[in-house]
């Protein structure tokens, strides 16, 4: 019996290391898939917020409010989990836990994400943490 108890102490004083739970906010989530001819060949999660975004003219460039993509999450398996407008997801060792205020869904023949670094560079998003 004394064996047990100290068994039973063990497990419960063990330290048990967690991977850390990163909480994050954006304007909206965009679960999207692209298709090419054929089927689908993507699935992402993309990460937007309002944000300056730049203007590009002929005499410069000007600034103005917008979407722009913060950061996007590759999908291999399923997708994340959605609750309400509350995602979860993993990436490595880091789960993620992402509110938005409303939550899309689109298919479409491109990626927007990609399209988007036209106007906003991947070197000027920001990013989820990692940490």
């Amino acid at each position: 019996m004394k064996g047990v108890i100290v068994v039973i102490m063990m497990i419960l004083t063990a330290d048990i290391s967690r991977s850390p739970i990163i909480k994050e906010k954006c304007d909206y989530l965009e679960f999207n898939v692209v298709y090419n001819h054929l089927g689908p060949s993507l699935r992402q999660l993309i990460i937007w917020e309002w944000r300056m975004l730049p203007v590009h003219h002929k005499n410069g460039t000007s600034y103005e409010w917008g979407f722009g993509v913060r950061d996007y999450v590759v999908i291999h398996d399923g997708w994340p989990r959605l609750t309400k407008n509350t995602c979860f997801f993993e990436l490595g060792d880091v789960f993620y836990e992402v509110r938005a205020k409303w939550v899309t869904y689109t298919h479409t023949y491109y990626d927007p994400e990609v399209d988007h670094r036209k106007i906003l560079p991947q070197r000027d998003r920001k990013e989820l943490r990692s940490n």
